[in-house]
């Protein structure tokens, strides 16, 4: 089971908005549902549940993530491609540099895991992608990963994390990328319709 402080607390929020006084107006009520669904929206970080989806999703972003092996943060530069992650305030080895976002996050048993987003300003390649596992022994970082592609699927299937993004070199095919907290392991499989469809929307 995935889960994320994050996700819980703004669950609580949510459900409290939803669950207003009686003696309210609908008027308010409403009001204060679209404030709840609005703060969660402005979440930095997004937690999803390890179910296949269609959708192609350029990733979220944030610069900080607590977890209870230490705090992930992101420490900015004056040049834009120049900024480094940080575990408690040290850089982690090897160093992860460049244009970096901590977009997705997921809790699988007593570990944390986090999906970089690292652009180096390379005009043929937009993105790449590593994955950083944190528990109570230290952290593991991921080669780096992608097709140079914003829209990915993400997931968490067991303890594997998996990265589906369209393929650079087959229109009509996505690579998945597989994450065992040691090895990366890439396959290349034919899309889907639904894929397909979603990728050719405007």
């Amino acid at each position: 089971m995935l889960i994320s402080k994050h996700l819980l607390y703004h669950a609580t929020v949510l459900s409290a908005a939803t669950r207003a006084p009686a003696q309210r107006s609908p008027h308010q009520r409403l009001a204060s549902l679209f404030r709840a669904i609005s703060y969660t929206f402005l979440l930095g970080l997004a937690v999803l549940e390890p179910r296949a989806h269609a959708e192609w999703r350029d990733p979220p972003s944030s610069l900080s993530f607590e977890t209870p092996h230490g705090t992930l943060s992101v420490q900015t530069s004056e040049y834009f491609y120049d900024s480094r992650l940080y575990l408690d305030g040290t850089p982690l080895q090897p160093a992860v540099q460049g244009r970096l976002d901590i977009t997705y996050a997921y809790q699988i048993d007593d570990a944390h895991a986090a999906l970089i987003a690292i652009s180096d300003g390379e005009t043929q390649c937009a993105v790449h992608y590593m994955w950083v596992v944190l528990d109570r022994t230290g952290y593991r970082i991921s080669p780096r990963i992608g097709s140079c592609s914003k829209q990915i699927k993400v997931a968490a299937k067991g303890s594997q994390l998996v990265l589906t993004t369209p393929s650079a070199q087959h229109a009509d095919k996505v690579d998945v990328y597989t994450y065992d907290g040691t090895a990366i392991t890439k396959r290349t499989r034919a899309a889907t319709k639904a894929e397909v469809a979603a990728l050719l929307k405007p």
